[in-house]
């Protein structure tokens, strides 16, 4: 663990966050945080854009584990910008509600989870997992 995680660990342990024990959040719902970040890139594809393709999440929706948010932080605003960024460029010729939406799925078991990202073309769909 990098210093500077363990000295943040520390200072949250110290703060008593609900929900929380240091940076791990007890309950973490990738669902909820997919709809945080969608809503920051949406404001960021219509500034740039002037449009915004739709986000749809599926999969394991209810799915909440203990998790350390930091990494989803950085990662997912990431994956959905990109994904958000090919679609426009790939359907510049449509309105942002005719273009296909930017799918993301959740899944889970008892050790792992995966985020996918695809985006969706006439030709093939493309697709990139965290």
């Amino acid at each position: 663990m990098h210093w500077s995680h363990k000295s943040e660990m520390l200072l949250l342990l110290s703060l008593h966050q609900p929900g929380h024990v240091g940076l791990i959040k007890l309950r973490m719902s990738p669902k909820e945080m997919i709809e945080q970040k969608k809503e920051m890139v949406d404001d960021l594809a219509m500034d740039r854009y002037g449009q915004s393709p739709a986000i749809k999440i599926g999969g394991h929706t209810l799915v909440t584990f203990p998790y350390v948010e930091m990494p989803l932080d950085y990662i997912l605003p990431e994956l959905l910008k990109n994904a958000m960024r090919a679609t426009v460029e790939h359907h510049q010729d449509l309105k942002a509600e005719n273009m296909p939406p930017i799918k993301v799925t959740i899944s889970s078991n008892p050790i792992d989870f995966i985020i996918r990202c695809v985006m969706s073309t006439e030709k093939h769909e493309g697709s990139v997992l965290f």
